[in-house]
């Protein structure tokens, strides 16, 4: 018996937005690598487990994070999940993520071989009244996230200084990086998925994401 045996196993979240047709050979060639589809399940259920505010904070980084990634169909499953707890602030996240979202990432090597690499570029920053809104733990939670995914050479122990000085704890630092890292670990395989199924089964491809949308708020 083949290991990929669709009837047996539930879509994973990956699966799922990537939308590519059942029993392509990419979709096969990915059921046959458990361990990546399983650890970006993990994160996912991880993700699901926050409650109360921490719930509604996890789920704004994890939209911001993945709008500045730029896959839309990713961004656009978080941004279902944060409205689903609150609304207003799906909208103001989204607005904020694509006035946040650029080409990147930037940094600045250490002088050497890699410098002919460096690009210079503007890191991401709460302004005064969305600080207000935002609150002082979210709006260092959604600057960490903009730092580590478009800036991460530039990262220094005055991050986590700052995640400190607006109530982070420190496992809740570590959970933090661990939710950014992932959203950065999910995009380019949902991107990368999708544009093989675009590729090789356009027609199908196209007549399959309304349904593969639907339904994903709770997983």
């Amino acid at each position: 018996m083949s290991r990929y045996e669709p009837w047996l196993h539930p879509l994973t979240l990956t699966e799922r937005l990537a939308a590519v047709p059942p029993g392509s050979p990419i979709l096969r060639a990915l059921r046959n690598r458990p361990e990546l589809l399983e650890a970006l399940e993990t994160g996912y259920r991880d993700l699901l487990r926050h409650e109360g505010v921490a719930r509604v904070e996890a789920f704004a980084v994890a939209a911001f994070t993945a709008h500045l990634h730029g896959e839309e169909v990713v961004a656009g499953h978080f941004h279902e999940l944060l409205a689903s707890e609150d609304n207003t602030l799906a909208a103001l996240i989204t607005e904020e993520a694509e006035n946040a979202a650029l080409p990147g990432p930037y940094g600045i090597w250490p002088p050497g071989p890699l410098s002919a690499e460096d690009l210079d570029g503007p890191a991401w920053r709460a302004d005064p009244p969305l600080r207000l809104r935002l609150g002082a733990r979210l709006s260092a939670g959604l600057e960490h996230a903009h730092l580590v995914t478009l800036h991460p050479r530039d990262i220094t122990a005055g991050a986590g200084e700052a995640l400190a000085r607006a109530g982070w704890s420190r496992d809740e630092v570590l959970a933090l990086n661990r939710l950014i890292a992932w959203i950065g670990a999910l995009s380019p395989v949902v991107a990368g998925l999708r544009a093989y199924g675009f590729a090789r089964h356009p027609r199908q491809f196209r007549q399959e994401i309304p349904d593969r949308r639907a339904g994903f708020a709770h997983g």
